[in-house]
């Protein structure tokens, strides 16, 4: 290898050896934050369910347990698009609840194949057990986008649903807490559609997998620089 080749192959290396070690790091901070969050899913289990009404001062955290009682609107309903689930595709069914003339939330109902109706069609009164949602995974910008304006819906964007709620006239006044609460009950092989969805989050933890790999790259790049440092000794000596 002549001089100038191996100082680009040590430029190289250090590049190489500066990634692997960011990537091994990154994943460390991200198993921090996915052992927090299932710490955080567990220890909402244990606490208080709290009832959900119109003159609560606080918003309940994330995956905290309530009750609400209120008028589905069901002719409102919201359908999010391409929902896997049991095998099949489908959609997942949202509507807004009034828990009075002035505030109201939207409640996730679960989940209903794409041939089939889901029970409810008409508003009535109803009470729904269920976990409070605040953070939804966005999709990336090159796939598909919630079109609100063609009630075309692919991901829960709470800001989007509530403006396109407040858009008619039926909810122009209402306020709508920055939450979605996600109905719990039976999720085995019921036809009574929509199915309550799944709350047992089986979160994949393989962070530290990850950051193991990228860091044995990283000693590999390490290794393989001072075997060709020592061959370029020898060829120069």
């Amino acid at each position: 290898m002549t001089h100038r080749r191996f100082i680009w192959f040590s430029l190289f290396s250090v590049l190489m050896l500066a990634l692997f070690i960011a990537l091994g790091t990154w994943q460390l901070q991200r198993l921090a934050w996915k052992e927090k969050l299932v710490a955080e899913v567990e220890m909402r289990k244990e606490e208080p369910i709290i009832t959900l009404t119109a003159d609560l001062q606080d918003i309940p955290e994330e995956y905290r347990y309530v009750n609400l009682a209120g008028t589905c609107q069901y002719i409102d309903s919201i359908r999010l698009q391409a929902k896997y689930y049991q095998g099949k595709n489908g959609f997942q069914y949202l509507v807004p609840v009034k828990l009075n003339d002035e505030v109201a939330v939207i409640v996730n109902l679960g989940w209903y194949p794409e041939k089939e109706v889901p029970l409810y069609t008409q508003n009535a009164g109803c009470e729904v057990k269920g976990i409070v949602r605040t953070r939804f995974k966005e999709p990336m910008r090159f796939l598909p986008q919630n079109k609100p304006e063609k009630n075309f819906w692919l991901w829960s964007n709470i800001p989007q649903l509530v403006s396109f709620l407040q858009a008619k006239k039926t909810y122009s006044k209402i306020r709508f807490l920055p939450i979605i609460v996600q109905r719990i009950g039976e999720t085995g092989n019921s036809t009574l559609y929509p199915i309550p969805l799944s709350t047992d989050y089986n979160y994949r933890n393989d962070h530290l997998q990850y950051a193991i790999t990228w860091y044995a790259l990283a000693l590999v790049t390490v290794v393989m620089y001072l075997f060709f440092w020592r061959a370029q000794k020898r060829q120069e000596d």
